[in-house]
């Protein structure tokens, strides 16, 4: 009821947009002059290997070409899963045959922030 309905007449007016999450499709690895080497798709996996070894150098995570690298970046709240996500460490530091290195950034409740601290300070250089 209410607002609901009104939403549904007005979608194919078009007249709500937005940017999902701030999500753009702009970005090009062929011409960012912010990642070590540039790439496209003829040279993907080696372009991707380069710069996956250089953020793992930058971070002090150990550098692992198999590893399973995860990024999250947002506010550290329950509304974005940060919840979930460090209740899955414990798994996926220890889970075989995973191998996986977790980034975390962002700023946000101060309980995450300090489960995000304990579990850098447990799992260093992964």
């Amino acid at each position: 009821h209410g607002i609901h309905e009104l939403l549904q007449r007005r979608n194919g007016e078009l007249r709500l947009a937005g940017i999902l999450n701030g999500i753009s499709d702009e970005w090009s690895p062929i011409t960012d002059p912010k990642i070590p080497r540039n790439y496209r798709l003829s040279d993907v996996q080696e372009g991707k290997a380069v710069c996956k070894e250089a953020l793992q150098k930058e971070l002090g995570l150990e550098v692992d070409p198999e590893a399973c690298l995860i990024g999250f970046c947002g506010r550290l709240c329950f509304q974005k899963g940060v919840t979930l996500i460090m209740a899955s460490v414990d798994w996926m530091m220890h889970g075989q045959p995973n191998r996986c290195q977790l980034i975390v950034m962002g700023k946000g409740e101060p309980a995450l922030s300090s489960k995000v601290a304990e579990a850098e300070a447990r799992f260093r250089g992964r």
